[in-house]
């Protein structure tokens, strides 16, 4: 038997390790999530005063990320006009101009004058 035929067969290659996750993209597919949550939220929970008064904070914070992702303009504009009249009654403008403001700027920039208009008249 000559010594080639009892060596083992060659291994395997070695796997290449996996392809880290692309966290941006991660977060940006949460942030779309979560702006489709609360403009569902809204539907459901949109004349309940002491439901949206707990949950003020977190829609604010929430539509500040969401501004920032392309694919979450049609839920956070959703979220915006739904939210607006509440902010409103309730004379929150100290954290709600400035987001007003930078929304209708993004409206005028992707050429969404409708949303433009509708917003700006809020401001």
């Amino acid at each position: 038997m000559a010594a080639a035929d009892t060596l083992d067969p060659a291994p395997n290659p070695p796997s290449l390790p996996p392809r880290p996750p692309d966290y941006a993209r991660l977060f940006e597919q949460r942030i779309l999530r979560n702006a489709h949550y609360w403009r569902d939220f809204l539907n459901d929970h949109g004349e309940d005063i002491a439901a949206l008064d707990g949950e003020r904070d977190g829609i604010v914070q929430a539509l500040g990320y969401a501004l920032d992702v392309a694919e979450a303009w049609s839920p956070a504009y959703e979220v915006m006009t739904r939210f607006s009249p509440y902010l409103e009654r309730r004379g929150a403008w100290a954290g709600w101009n400035p987001l007003l403001e930078q929304v209708v700027r993004q409206a005028e920039e992707r050429g969404d004058l409708a949303a433009a208009v509708t917003l700006s008249t809020r401001v």
